[in-house]
């Protein structure tokens, strides 16, 4: 991430077995940093979350299911925002 600011983050997650959920956790450069998702759905559900990130920091989405052969599924990992630069100053038009 080249810009700093307040970045609303969205991604849709899915679960191929009722029973087990599908969890996923945005992290920043490779910590835990947003809020941690998880559904038991079939069908993608998205999930948003509005975090601040520095100029170059790494936005990473981790997603894991607890129990083998199952799986779960990430799709549409978004960045939406207005951020502004070191200075207070908006630096998307």
């Amino acid at each position: 991430m080249a810009i700093g600011g307040v970045w609303r983050v969205k991604f849709d997650l899915k679960t191929n077995a009722v029973a087990i959920p599908a969890l996923a956790r945005i992290y920043r450069n490779g910590e835990p940093y947003g809020t941690e998702h998880g559904t038991t759905s079939l069908y993608y559900v998205t999930f948003t979350e509005d975090l601040f990130f520095q100029p170059l920091d790494r936005i990473q989405l981790y997603a894991l299911i607890s129990s083998s052969p199952y799986s779960g599924s990430l799709r549409n990992f978004r960045l939406y925002g207005d951020p502004v630069d070191a200075y207070g100053i908006n630096t998307v038009t």
